[in-house]
């Protein structure tokens, strides 16, 4: 049955699905029921249920791993997948965010690692992609605060918040933070064409 849910969930049977996960749970013993209530949000969030999978993976989290951040996050990601699809209206849109965003706030209050700004910042950021926003640019600089620890191998964390900073002074026309967050971003991504670009409409507006 549990088998069964998985192929009705590739399939986008989610009723098919969601009944052959209750069986699963029906027989599954005790240690067993709480991951299928793992793969029944994931079937609901696969054909973009995602209230259903945001309830059902709580009630995962209330079973499996009560208090847990990294389930926290990863019920907020949820969110994240459900605020960029097309089909949603906009007050849903806002819902997502608004719910997203208090789970990752929670997640970095309690713990010290970028991910609950980093995810912040990006949930917020989808609230209108073309004007940033004071939350994300907040939650982005606190991220790139916490990353400073971190190896190179962050460096592409590092560059989503420097490019973020960028474009949100050049959007306030802060000519000399826009460029010297640009330089920021080159020093660690040289060919980072979104920061070459807003330096060189920098300069433009410079000379005039």
């Amino acid at each position: 049955y549990k088998y069964l849910g998985k192929l009705q969930t590739e399939l986008k049977n989610i009723d098919a699905a969601a009944t052959a996960y209750k069986k699963a749970s029906d027989l599954a013993p005790e240690d067993k029921k709480a991951s299928l209530l793992k793969d029944l949000s994931t079937a609901y969030e696969h054909v973009g249920k995602y209230d259903d999978a945001a309830n059902t993976y709580q009630q995962y989290i209330d079973a499996a791993a009560p208090g847990s951040l990294v389930e926290t996050y990863n019920k907020g990601r949820i969110f994240y997948k459900a605020v960029s699809d097309t089909t949603i209206t906009a007050d849903q849109k806002k819902h997502y965010i608004e719910a997203g965003d208090a789970l990752f706030k929670e997640v970095a209050a309690k713990d010290d690692s970028y991910l609950g700004p980093f995810w912040s910042a990006r949930i917020n950021s989808a609230l209108d992609p073309d004007n940033p926003n004071e939350t994300s640019m907040q939650q982005y600089s606190e991220a790139l605060k916490r990353l400073e620890s971190k190896d190179a191998s962050y460096n592409s964390r590092r560059v989503e918040c420097l490019r973020y900073m960028t474009f949100y002074y050049f959007k306030k026309d802060d000519i000399a933070n826009c460029v010297a967050y640009a330089d920021k971003v080159l020093s660690l991504s040289p060919d980072d064409s979104l920061a070459k670009q807003i330096k060189a409409a920098a300069a433009q507006l410079k000379k005039k």
